[in-house]
């Protein structure tokens, strides 16, 4: 198995492939292209190959290097033009990526991007933060996840002081994996993040529920398609309305 990973690592992550993915970039029509999910995906990326003491790891990073430096260089042109976080739930949101990109900075030494990071987060202000933890860790037991749920809830009220805070549950998936998102673990999951945020007087907003009705709308496993988005977003802004009172 070892062998066969290192040869499909060695046939994606060639100098050549990564060269053409880092020329994609070049035309303005493609600087927002995942933007920032994707971006910080390949920035983790090549945090883990620089610090991985490989012969094969050395050689993929070096390969990644130019696509590397091209998203680098893309962030940090985007970041003082990103005025308020991105809630989207998607891949444009801005939570997940910036917490890569910080780890990514802190770890290569880069004086300019933690700088940019800390001088966004700062300015940005929250009035109402609507959450979800996501289908990721599942490496994680349930009881190691319930165990983290209150230093989650101190970063978020250390982040957004004073803010509204409404709590999402997980949605289903269309079809189980193993390892992986399964809708048993999902229900667990939710079952226990419900009962922690309710005692400490957070609003519920139960996506799951909502979505559960509607395998038809989604787009793959895990994603909605257009139509189940919409329904979605409706929801959302309805309890984010409701948690001010109106408007």
């Amino acid at each position: 198995m070892a062998a066969d990973a290192r040869a499909r690592l060695n046939a994606h992550l060639s100098a050549a492939n990564l060269a053409q993915e880092a020329a994609y970039f070049e035309p303005k029509d493609n600087r927002s292209f995942e933007r920032m999910y994707g971006w910080a995906w390949v920035l983790r990326l090549a945090l883990e190959l620089r610090t991985w003491d490989d012969p094969g790891a050395r050689q993929w990073a070096k390969n990644l290097q130019p696509l590397e430096q091209k998203l680098v260089a893309l962030t940090k042109d985007f970041l003082p033009r990103l005025t308020y976080p991105v809630r989207t739930g998607v891949h444009q949101d801005t939570a997940f990526a910036l917490g890569q990109v910080l780890d990514y900075a802190r770890a290569v030494g880069d004086p300019a991007l933690p700088a940019q990071l800390t001088t966004f987060l700062s300015e940005a202000k929250f009035d109402v933060v609507h959450f979800n933890i996501g289908m990721h860790g599942w490496e994680y037991t349930e009881e190691e996840y319930r165990r983290y749920l209150p230093e989650l809830l101190n970063a978020i009220r250390k982040g957004a002081p004073g803010a509204k805070l409404i709590w999402a549950s997980t949605t289903p998936v269309r079809q189980d994996k193993s390892p992986g998102p399964n809708n048993a673990r999902i229900h667990a999951r939710n079952q226990i993040a419900r009962e922690y945020f309710e005692k400490q007087g957070i609003a519920i907003d139960d996506l799951n529920a909502l979505m559960t009705p509607h395998p038809d709308l989604h787009k793959d496993d895990v994603h909605f398609n257009d139509e189940g988005s919409a329904i979605l977003a409706r929801k959302v802004a309805e309890s984010i309305t409701a948690s001010w009172g109106g408007l």
